[in-house]
Formats: C-alpha cells, sequence, structure tokens
C-alpha cells in the first residue's frame, strides 16, 4: 500500500501541559475554545517507522531528552530521573489534527508499577478517545468529551506487556472501533452516547505518566516501532468559528468533513506545510 510521509516546516505546538495522559492530560472541567486556534490538517495519509528514521519533525516530544530512537525498538519514552527533573510526564504528539480518522500504531506499553501509559487521540476542545494502560491493572478503552469524563470506560483483558501489538482506533461520524492486532475488541456508536460523543479536530499523543515524584530507576514505558494516520476529512486546516466545542463550531479551509467514510483528495501546499508523496 502506497502511503505518503508529511515533513512539516515553519509550525511549532506547545505541548498541552503536565497533567495525567491516562486522564487524557486534558482538564477535567467544561473547556472554552480559543477561536484564534489553528488546528493545521493532516492532508493526506501519514507513515513513519521508527526503526529506520529515528526522529520525526512531523512530531513534537513534550521533553526531548526523555524519548530514545534505535533501530531494534523504535521510539522510546524513558521515564529517567536524570533527565525529567521530578516531572514524569512524557509525551510525544503530532503537529497537525485529523477531523474523524484512523491511527494504526505498533507499539509495546510496559507494565510498570505507578506508572499509566496512553495511546490517544486528543483535541483542544478536550475530546479524547484513547487506549490505557493503567498502574498495572491492564488495558483500558475510553472516551472523553469536552474535558469530562463520559463513564465509558472499558478494560480490555489482552498480554499486552512485553511485547509489541498493533493498536488501531478508527474514529468515524457515526461509531468509533478500537482494535488491537486487527481484531476488533470494542464498538461504540454514534447513537449510544450522543451527547458525549467525541466531534472535534484532533491531533494523536502518546505518553507516560507516573504518580511518583521521584525515580531511583529509570523505566522504558512505552516503545513504538511505526505509526500510520488518515485523515478521513480534507481540507488544509480547522478553526472553531465560536467558543462552543462541538462539531458544528468548526470551519474546515478547502475542503470538507467527511459524512462517515474517507473524502476524495486534492494536493495542497500552504505556509503551513508542504506535503510530498513518496
Amino acid at each position: 500500500m502506497k502511503v505518503t510521509s508529511i515533513i512539516f516546516w515553519c509550525l511549532v505546538l506547545a505541548p498541552f501541559g503536565n497533567s495525567h495522559p491516562a486522564q487524557s492530560q486534558i482538564k477535567q472541567v467544561p473547556i472554552s475554545v480559543n477561536t484564534t486556534n489553528v488546528n493545521p490538517a493532516l492532508t493526506n495519509t501519514f507513515y513513519v517507522n521508527f526503526l529506520k528514521t529515528g526522529r520525526c519533525r512531523a512530531l513534537v516530544a513534550s521533553n526531548p531528552k526523555a524519548i530514545g530512537y534505535n533501530s531494534k525498538t523504535g521510539a522510546r519514552i524513558i521515564l529517567d530521573p536524570n533527565v525529567c527533573d521530578n516531572n514524569f510526564n512524557v509525551t510525544l504528539k503530532t503537529r497537525f489534527y485529523i477531523m474523524f480518522g484512523k491511527i494504526t500504531i505498533d507499539a509495546k506499553l510496559q507494565n510498570i508499577q505507578k506508572v499509566n501509559t496512553a495511546i490517544a487521540l486528543q483535541s483542544d476542545a478536550g475530546d479524547e478517545i484513547n487506549f490505557q494502560l493503567i498502574d498495572n491493572e491492564g488495558v483500558y478503552t475510553d472516551i472523553r468529551r469536552n474535558g469530562s469524563s463520559t463513564n465509558q470506560t472499558e478494560k480490555v483483558l489482552v498480554p499486552c506487556s512485553h511485547d509489541y501489538h498493533t493498536y488501531t482506533i478508527e474514529w468515524r461520524p457515526s461509531s468509533i472501533k478500537w482494535s488491537i492486532d486487527g481484531e476488533c475488541i470494542r464498538t461504540l456508536s454514534y447513537s449510544s452516547c450522543a451527547r458525549l460523543y467525541p466531534q472535534t479536530p484532533m491531533l494523536v499523543s502518546l505518553g507516560s505518566w507516573s504518580s511518583l515524584t521521584s525515580m531511583e530507576d529509570q523505566f522504558e514505558s512505552l516503545s513504538i516501532k511505526r505509526m500510520r494516520i488518515e485523515n478521513y476529512s480534507t481540507g488544509i486546516k480547522y478553526e472553531y468559528c465560536n467558543s462552543s466545542p462541538n462539531l458544528d463550531s468548526v470551519t474546515v479551509f478547502k475542503g470538507e468533513i467527511t459524512k462517515d467514510g474517507p473524502v476524495v483528495r486534492r494536493w495542497f501546499k500552504s505556509a503551513l506545510h508542504l506535503a510530498k508523496p513518496r
């Protein structure tokens, strides 16, 4: 399958902060969106193989010193007291957003006491869809809407630790599907939770966080070999026309929001990024 690598120039986004990744690293209160925020859109399929490329300019790290790269394990999030300065919260996030789509991550989530790890889609409005490895309890799937819990958490009984698995989240207007190694383990329909359904542009966030205030040893909490991201909508950027964090407030430039599946694309070049077929 032919995929496209997106390289970003001239754009730096600040990290979201230092809150709990298993709780989305999003404030747990309703959020009003800053209407001046611009969410640059992924204009085609993004793919990175960390086993070959190492650091990727389309991703931004909250603490670059806490992320390592090698040809055997790919990108690694390492909670190390020597580089984390007692702030054991490390994330790797995309500089672009999608408006419905699919993410596929080949990763190993480590079971470590008092360390939580998340593979997530997150929006500026506090929406989230994720896989979470909470402490030693196992893998959970969850959604959040406007920064608040939706009581839609489900535990997944899979042997996740000490091995790589393919984690997939497919987010459509009609449903969300979570899959592990190609097998769908959960489906959540829009009709079952309409008011709570995530519906604002999302970036991809991979991260780990610990409740410990100090550590004696370093821990490798998350390893990522490959990442593939598809945007089902088109356009070059998303903005909010008002402070209400819902689909009706999202404006897309030079494109359209999908009705349910991938939209036929055209190529765009903008000041935000340059896309080149590989």
